[in-house]
């Protein structure tokens, strides 16, 4: 993965974790992520495929 991919996947797990300090674990949404950031909600899927994907990142950045 090139360091601008790298980047994206960062920022998305970066304001995953913002949208559920703010909103709580049940009221996350891709397509908040994505507004929060300007993208698409399809962009999120090409770094994740599944919500559940993008959980499991902001967990595993938490377990290092």
């Amino acid at each position: 993965m090139d360091s601008a991919s790298v980047h994206k996947r960062e920022s998305i797990i970066f304001n995953t974790i913002d949208v559920i300090n703010e909103c709580g674990i049940h009221s996350v949404s891709t397509k908040e992520v994505a507004k929060r950031l300007g993208i698409s909600e399809g962009t999120i899927f090409k770094y994740f495929p599944k919500k559940k994907d993008l959980l499991y990142a902001v967990l595993e950045y938490f377990s290092k």
